[in-house]
């Protein structure tokens, strides 16, 4: 059960962000509006998606570690890919 609990908590906060980042468009954490807007669109949709896809699998499956486990370990990664981007674009 703790398993399940964490894999909806972690659904929430990916889902959150990706939310974020779809209504802060137009520059977030100090970027301009046409640097911002990229890569905002892109990882907000792939986070909402990604965290909707972790409910529906956790839903389906329960605690089986292997189709949960692959939208976690996606969303790990996008969001250090995110953190590159926002980075390179802040000290450009």
């Amino acid at each position: 059960m703790g398993i399940i609990i964490m894999y909806i908590v972690f659904a929430l906060l990916i889902g959150a962000m990706g939310i974020y980042l779809l209504t802060h468009r137009q520059g977030f954490l100090n970027l301009s509006a046409s640097q911002a807007r990229m890569p905002a669109t892109f990882f907000g949709w792939f986070f909402t998606l990604d965290a909707l896809a972790l409910i529906v699998s956790v839903v389906l499956h329960g605690s089986e570690p292997l189709p949960a486990g692959i939208f976690v370990i996606l969303a790990t990664i996008l969001t250090t890919v995110l953190a590159v981007v926002v980075t390179s674009r802040l000290f450009k």
